[in-house]
């Protein structure tokens, strides 16, 4: 979702049509509480080139006393293209930070005075077929105690149609909120927000092998989703990240005026949310 991205349902694997996005973007103040762990480990990729991108932590270890290593999980299409070589220091990052709200030409300082912010990434491991990449970087320990890394949600054969989901990213939108969040009218201005909805389908998986096909499917969700939102945790309603946000698709359907979710639009299309899958990531991170 660095770029427009549009994908097709191949395989419905939950009964049903896919329902409508249901409120849009939020911010944190209504953020379930057992996600706000997972909003504090979701991090801004910012590129040299100007690209936009989320991703999160999965992990943190101790190297010495005053230096821990963190992992990161994203989007394989964030890193490919984007780094010089495909393992090793990405030199087109220009920073990873975790902020209540960075504008594109500030210093991403978080604006609680925690300043999370990464300008060196080495790229550890990558898998294109299912859009995952894995990113290293080691800080000091000190600074990121409060950091906590989201946990994997490991009943992935238990994700089923209607069950609720959340994403969280930096998605690059200004003025597609909720009715009840507030509106950023800094077109500059990149706030990490959150959406839920529900599982709706299970997409064929066409860039791995056949035999890998059904066992890595993606998972569709009416989760709204857009630009920038590429790399950001699938959550559960209890906080563990599912899937990987890997790309978005339109939904038409009829304007809804004063029931339309966006306010101040009136728009015939809401953008979903597609998933790297469970068994996938499952796969990637135990290989």
């Amino acid at each position: 979702m660095i770029r427009r991205i549009t994908t097709a349902v191949l395989l419905i694997m939950w009964v049903g049509l896919p329902v409508s996005a249901e409120e849009g973007f939020f911010l944190k103040p209504t953020l379930p509480k057992q996600l706000h762990s997972a909003w504090d480990a979701t991090f801004l990729i910012q590129y040299k080139d100007g690209a936009l991108a989320s991703a999160f932590v999965i992990d943190k270890q101790p190297i010495t006393k005053r230096r821990v290593r963190l992992l990161f999980l994203t989007s394989g299409h964030i890193v490919q293209g984007h780094c010089p070589k495909a393992f090793g220091y990405c030199k087109n990052i220009q920073s990873i930070s975790s902020s209540e709200g960075v504008g594109r030409n500030d210093n991403a300082v978080l604006m609680n005075h925690r300043d999370w912010t990464i300008t060196e990434a080495v790229v550890v491991d990558y898998d294109l077929g299912n859009d995952l990449a894995l990113l290293e970087t080691v800080v000091r320990a000190e600074k990121y105690q409060d950091l906590k890394p989201i946990p994997r949600y490991t009943n992935c054969s238990q994700l089923k149609r209607d069950q609720p989901v959340y994403v969280i990213g930096f998605p690059n939108v200004f003025e597609r909120t909720a009715p009840d969040a507030l509106p950023i009218p800094d077109k500059d201005h990149v706030i990490r927000r959150w959406s839920r909805g529900v599982i709706v389908v299970g997409i064929l998986n066409n860039d791995v092998s056949k035999e890998l096909q059904e066992r890595h499917h993606k998972i569709g969700t009416t989760a709204d989703s857009i630009f920038g939102n590429s790399g950001g945790p699938g959550l559960t309603a209890d906080g563990e990240f599912f899937g990987v946000a890997h790309a978005i698709r339109t939904i038409k359907t009829p304007s809804r005026d004063a029931q339309n979710p966006f306010s101040g639009n009136k728009k015939t299309r809401e953008w979903h949310s597609n998933f790297s899958g469970c068994q996938a990531i499952a796969d990637f991170l135990s290989r």
